[in-house]
């Protein structure tokens, strides 16, 4: 039987670490702890974005993703935070936080 490495938790873990290395260069002045979580982690907070966050990640709604801020998980809190002043970022961080919840979409089948 053949196992294929490339997991879902690694991929995100890859694409996470990406994201964590764009919002450095960014300026982002915290660490973003999104690149440092293990591939169980990413898959878990990927499924929380999928089913609690679907609809201010399509509408693109920073206001609506921290309306309740108890429940932003704690790795997203503070960049979602610096990204939400930066108007630049906007677009590229949506795009991440879609592939997130996708990717797990894309598996649940």
């Amino acid at each position: 039987m053949h196992v294929d490495e490339t997991t879902v938790g690694l991929f995100l873990q890859a694409k996470a670490q990406n994201m964590a290395r764009w919002l450095k260069e960014a300026g982002n002045p915290v660490d973003s702890d999104i690149g440092s979580l293990s591939p169980l982690s990413l898959t878990i907070l990927a499924h929380k974005l999928l089913s609690e966050y679907s609809a201010s990640i399509a509408e693109r709604n920073f206001d609506a993703l921290l309306a309740n801020k108890e429940n932003v998980p704690p790795e997203l809190l503070m960049t979602v935070s610096f990204v939400a002043k930066n108007k630049g970022l906007h677009d590229k961080f949506w795009r991440y936080l879609e592939l997130f919840s996708d990717t797990v979409k894309e598996h649940e089948r």
